[in-house]
């Protein structure tokens, strides 16, 4: 039983790397877009984010578009 529970945190911890991994990936190419949006469009940061969390826009999420503002001029 022991080698069982062991396989399944090890399984577990695979598990919450790759979801750290999509995140840190979301989040780059959520930069990334807006990056696009500021270099083409001159939009606000606003209106930047606006564009990165809407339904009919890139549709990232909250955390994803706040990254992306928090990093743009870096």
């Amino acid at each position: 039983m022991a080698d069982v529970k062991w396989i399944k945190v090890t399984t577990d911890i695979f598990d919450d790397i790759e979801d750290s991994a999509d995140d840190a990936t979301d989040s780059a190419n959520a930069l990334k877009k807006a990056e696009s949006y500021s270099d083409t469009m001159h939009m606000s940061k606003a209106g930047i984010y606006d564009q990165l969390i809407s339904e009919h826009g890139e549709q990232f999420t909250a955390e994803e578009a706040q990254y992306a503002i928090d990093h743009l001029d870096d």
